[in-house]
């Protein structure tokens, strides 16, 4: 007999970062066997490079399945980042240029 297995498939390329042991993965399909062997799955798939939507396909052979989190790993500028480069450009704008002219002291 076959272990059933569960299998979603994702929009985009992926690894398994860490976890899912006992897991396979084909192509954009992530497969998870369901015996009691293995059980509830814990791991972190990675999905490189940026897209704007991400959307899975999923087949259970048992009304419980697998229960899934999604998260996503967003770059945030540091909030401090714009302000001290507005600054800087802000004294570059102030700072006096120098002419070609150059200066002779009185006497």
């Amino acid at each position: 007999m076959v272990d059933p297995t569960s299998t979603y498939s994702f929009s985009h390329p992926f690894s398994i970062a860490s976890g899912l042991a006992g897991a396979s993965v084909a192509g954009n399909t992530l497969a998870l066997r369901d015996d009691a062997d293995f059980g509830f799955y814990n791991g972190v798939l990675y999905f490189p490079g940026t897209f704007s939507s991400l959307s899975v396909a999923a087949s259970a052979p048992f009304a419980s399945g697998q229960i899934v989190t999604f998260a996503a790993d967003v770059a945030v500028a540091e909030p401090s980042a714009p302000i001290l480069l507005s600054a800087a450009i802000g004294v570059l704008a102030l700072t006096p240029r120098r002419s070609g002219q150059s200066i002779r002291a009185r006497h």
